[in-house]
C-alpha cells in the first residue's frame, strides 16, 4: 500500500515494469536517458473524487467482433506510477483498499504479530502477472520536460492492432501529466495541441482544454451507437489546492513503429 505524492490517493501496487526515461532539463538542450521503475496500481475509490485527474484514465483493447475488430476499453481507478511518487505505508485493517478488482487480484492475511495485514497476489494470477510484462499494462516510453516552472511528463503504451475500416491499425495510448512547480502562480490550461508523426504521414490534433471531466466550461455533443453522449471541455487549473493534472487518450497509426509525437 502506498500514498501518491503528487496526487493523494490510497493505492496498492498490481505489477512493477522497468521502462525508458527521458528527461530534458530546461537550462540545457541535451537529453539525459535512463531506466525508470514504475507501477501499475490500484486507487482506493474514496479517494476517485479528490485525486486530481479523471477515473476512467487507464483503457486497453478487448476482442470484438469476428471481423478483427476490437473494443477500446475504460478501467476505473488505475493508475501508472513513477517510483518516486510512491510513499508506503503498512496497512492494520482486513479491508485495506475499496476496489472492485482488489479481491480478484490479492489475499488478505494477518501477520504473525496480529498488529497488520500480508497482502499478497493470488498465486493463480502469477503466470497472468509475468505475462503482463509485456502486455498494454507495460509503459513503453516516459519523457519528461519542465519549461517555465511547468513539469510536463508523457507516458506511452502500445495497446495492440485492431482492424478499423478494413485497414489494421495500431493503438497507442498516452497519459500527459502537468504539474505546476510554482503553485502560487496558478496556471490554467486553455489549449492543446498534438502533432504525430508516422513514417511520412503527419496528423494534427488542436482543440480547448481536456476533454472528458465535467465541468461549467463549454461542452460538445456526440453519440455512441443509438445513445446520445455528452464530451465535456474542461480547463485544470494547476494551483495551491490541485498543483498537478494528468489526462489520458489514444492514437491510432498505420505502422507499429517509427512513430513521434510532439
Amino acid at each position: 500500500l502506498f500514498i501518491h505524492k503528487a496526487f493523494a490517493y490510497k493505492g496498492v501496487v498490481v505489477c512493477a515494469f522497468k521502462c525508458r526515461f527521458q528527461e530534458k532539463k530546461s537550462s540545457t538542450s541535451d537529453r539525459s536517458v535512463s531506466q525508470g521503475r514504475y507501477y501499475q496500481v490500484l486507487i482506493d475509490k474514496g479517494d476517485w473524487s479528490h485525486m486530481g485527474f479523471p477515473v476512467d484514465l487507464t483503457s486497453y483493447l478487448m476482442d470484438g467482433t469476428t471481423r478483427g475488430e476490437k473494443l477500446l476499453t475504460l478501467i476505473n481507478g488505475m493508475d501508472c506510477v513513477a517510483h518516486s511518487d510512491i510513499l508506503p505505508f503498512t496497512a492494520v485493517e482486513r479491508e485495506p483498499l475499496d476496489h472492485d478488482l482488489f479481491h480478484r487480484i490479492f489475499d488478505v492475511t494477518e501477520a504473525e504479530d496480529g498488529k497488520e495485514v500480508k497482502i499478497t497476489m493470488k498465486t493463480n494470477l502469477f503466470e497472468n502477472y509475468m505475462a503482463s510484462q509485456r502486455s498494454w499494462l507495460a509503459p513503453r516510453d516516459v519523457y519528461r520536460e519542465v519549461t517555465e516552472n511547468i513539469e510536463v511528463t508523457v507516458t506511452t503504451f502500445y495497446l495492440g492492432s485492431s482492424m478499423s475500416g478494413g485497414q489494421l491499425r495500431h493503438m497507442w495510448r498516452y497519459v500527459i501529466r502537468l504539474e505546476n512547480h510554482s503553485p502560487q502562480n496558478s496556471v490554467i490550461l486553455r489549449e492543446r495541441s498534438l502533432k504525430v508523426y508516422s513514417l511520412n504521414n503527419m496528423n494534427q490534433a488542436h482543440g480547448h482544454g481536456v476533454i472528458g471531466k465535467a465541468s461549467l466550461s463549454s461542452s460538445l455533443s456526440t453519440s455512441v451507437g443509438n445513445h446520445a453522449a455528452r464530451l465535456v471541455v474542461y480547463q485544470p487549473e494547476l494551483n495551491l489546492q490541485n498543483p498537478a493534472f494528468q489526462f489520458s487518450s489514444t492514437v491510432e497509426l498505420a505502422h507499429s513503429k517509427g512513430g513521434h509525437m510532439w
